[in-house]
């Protein structure tokens, strides 16, 4: 296998033309340097250099051999490059699981904001997942970083989102109580999250209101799309307000309802650097 050093003493030889000019500029003395192209000729068993009195011509072999040389000399450099840039944090490939209030909060935007100026280089993936899979997959390295209703074994606390209630803009009621005694209550399936669902009606009672849950959708985006039809009322994270159609309007919870929306940033223990430049 020839050494990336002497396909370096041989492109500045074959640049230069001259080989006191190359050793010069590769800070070598003449003879160790001729002495190298001399055992690279004998190890292709090809003659690279035409000797003209003290000036060096290419062969035709030695034409097409240079073209070779710089190419692997510049793949070398690239994949040092890389590997620095890796190590630094520089570089790499993220792979994120998320749920949808991290995009509706503003967290993983930013997030993603943090790594592009950071880590320019960095490739990432980002899959929509529920907390409970977002944990699994980071204990299997499918993911890297998760961004999760729950906190998992040492999720790290982003954001604490109150609840509004979203309400046609029709609807002149402007009490929550009345509002969620009044209209059917737009929720997201039960069965995403039992705990949840019962922590949001427990918290509904908590204000003197029993909603009837009429309509489950899976999209927090269809939900106030559903709302604003007039199909009923929904609660939801206060950062879906900046997301809401004209057809909407919000109104405040009382303090009694004391329950908000928490997202929690979740990273595997085997991480690689550039990880870090996501911030949080």
């Amino acid at each position: 296998m020839i050494e990336l050093e002497r396909l370096r003493a041989f492109v500045t030889v074959a640049r230069t033309q001259n080989v006191t000019r190359a050793a010069e500029l590769l800070h070598v003395s003449q003879s160790p340097l001729s002495r190298q192209i001399l055992a690279l000729e004998d190890t292709l068993g090809v003659a690279l250099f035409t000797r003209e009195r003290k000036r060096l011509r290419l062969t035709r072999a030695g034409r097409a051999f240079l073209a070779d040389a710089e190419g692997l000399l510049r793949a070398a450099d690239s994949v040092e490059q890389r590997a620095r840039a890796w190590a630094k944090g520089e570089a790499g490939h993220v792979t994120i699981g998320y749920v949808a209030g991290a995009i509706y909060a503003g967290v993983l935007v930013t997030a993603l904001e943090r790594l592009r100026r950071r880590a320019p280089r960095a490739t990432l993936e980002l899959r929509p997942m529920r907390s409970h899979e977002q944990v699994r997959a980071l204990a299997s390295g499918e993911i890297d970083v998760g961004y999760a209703y729950a906190p998992g074994d040492d999720g790290k606390l982003l954001v604490a989102e109150p609840f509004v209630l979203a309400v046609p803009r029709g609807e002149k009621a402007r009490s929550a109580r009345l509002l969620l005694a009044k209209l059917p209550l737009i929720t997201l399936p039960e069965a995403f999250s039992p705990k949840g669902h019962a922590e949001l009606l427990a918290a509904c009672g908590r204000i003197g209101a029993q909603p009837e849950v009429r309509i489950e959708a899976s999209d927090p985006a269809v939900v106030l799309t559903l709302v604003g039809a007039g199909l009923g009322v929904a609660l939801v994270q206060s950062g879906l307000m900046r997301h809401a159609p004209r057809t909407i309007r919000f109104v405040r919870l009382p303090a009694a309802f004391a329950l908000d929306v928490r997202i929690y940033r979740l990273v595997r223990a085997t991480a690689s650097p550039v990880v870090a430049a996501l911030g949080g």
